[in-house]
């Protein structure tokens, strides 16, 4: 039970099935709803982005009122809960507003001696008043415009693991010499039916024939090796798909 005069300040972030992403907030005291609201982020930031900007939108609804005398922000993120509790935090995605959140909280409390801040972590979809409004309201956030482009550390990395993705793909159905091959997936193993749980040995066959760098006949005959160039099981020439057809 918050003490009176406690203004507790809740904030949430989404993102939808299209990729949009939104922050919602709510202030309340003695179960007052005071203020609601929302904002758009766009589709370069994720969650834990959008977890951040709501704290911070919280934090400076909640500074606005003078006469309160304890800040509670709940939301539902630990490790953002975590960030905004230590001082001293590592550098990571969002890091300019948890660093402008605590600068807000900590003004603010400066100015009074008898004021207290507290960041608390709250239980998500259990039915909490306040938490359920503010991720209604982070919902209609993603459902908004965002006129100002932002893009986050994770989001930017996002990006990027996608451009690497699609560069990769491109650049293996242009190689001809990897044509037989084809019926290979070539996406991660985790994400490949039947590749799951394969161990690193496994891996490593297959990786050597999609490569084409393994103990293969042409891979020899490029670089010129000394060695055998037949499989001493049936003595055919060692192929990239040679183990898997004996």
């Amino acid at each position: 039970m918050a003490p009176l005069g406690t203004l507790i300040a809740y904030s949430d972030g989404s993102k939808d099935t299209k990729g949009n992403t939104g922050a919602g907030w709510v202030t309340t005291t003695n179960r007052a709803t005071l203020e609601t609201g929302h904002i758009a982020l766009g589709k370069w930031m994720e969650v834990a982005d959008a977890e951040a900007y709501g704290a911070c939108e919280a934090a400076k609804r909640a500074a606005a009122h003078t006469d309160a005398e304890e800040i509670w922000i709940c939301l539902d993120n630990q490790g953002i809960v975590d960030r905004l509790r230590n001082p001293q935090t590592r550098n990571s995605t969002s890091q300019d507003i948890i660093d402008e959140t605590k600068r807000t909280l900590n003004m603010w409390k400066s100015k009074d001696d008898r004021r207290r801040v507290q960041v608390l972590w709250v239980p998500g979809h259990v039915g909490l008043e306040g938490n359920e409004q503010a991720d209604a309201q982070a919902k209609l956030g993603c459902l908004g415009s965002n006129l100002e482009p932002r893009t986050s550390l994770a989001g930017a990395q996002r990006w990027r693991r996608n451009q690497l993705r699609e560069e990769y793909e491109k650049w293996w159905k242009e190689q001809e010499g990897y044509r037989p091959l084809d019926s290979i997936p070539c996406n991660p193993p985790f994400r490949v039916p039947g590749y799951k749980g394969l161990d690193r040995t496994e891996m490593g066959h297959i990786l050597a024939a999609r490569t084409g760098h393994g103990d293969f006949d042409q891979y020899h005959d490029r670089f010129n090796h000394q060695c055998p160039r037949k499989c001493t099981r049936c003595n055919q020439p060692k192929e990239r798909g040679h183990m898997w057809t004996t």
